[in-house]
């Protein structure tokens, strides 16, 4: 469902959305469920964030360009280098 939401969406855009945001199309939650939604949005958050290195990255180890601000999550996510790690993600059919 949040990915649903994200999508065409900037970076900023998608990090200002709460664990209630994200979860407002699946209607109320009961309360033993509510945690999920905040799951959801801190997985969000990790991912999107830019994180800190204990050590600078050297300037040939860094990639060449960045996103411009006004790209999509879906921009900064596929505009890596073709030497980057590729993440496939495989849907299991119930009963497999």
């Amino acid at each position: 469902m949040a990915t649903e939401l994200i999508a065409g969406k900037t970076v900023d855009e998608a990090l200002s959305m709460s664990g209630s945001d994200l979860s407002a199309p699946l209607g109320p939650l009961p309360p033993m469920k509510i945690h999920c939604a905040q799951l959801v949005e801190g997985a969000l958050r990790s991912a999107l964030k830019p994180s800190t290195p204990a050590a600078p990255i050297p300037a040939a180890a860094a990639p060449s360009s960045q996103p411009p601000k006004s790209a999509t999550l879906f921009d900064s996510l596929h505009s890596g280098t073709s030497s980057e790690k590729k993440v496939k993600i495989v849907l299991k059919q119930p009963g497999s």
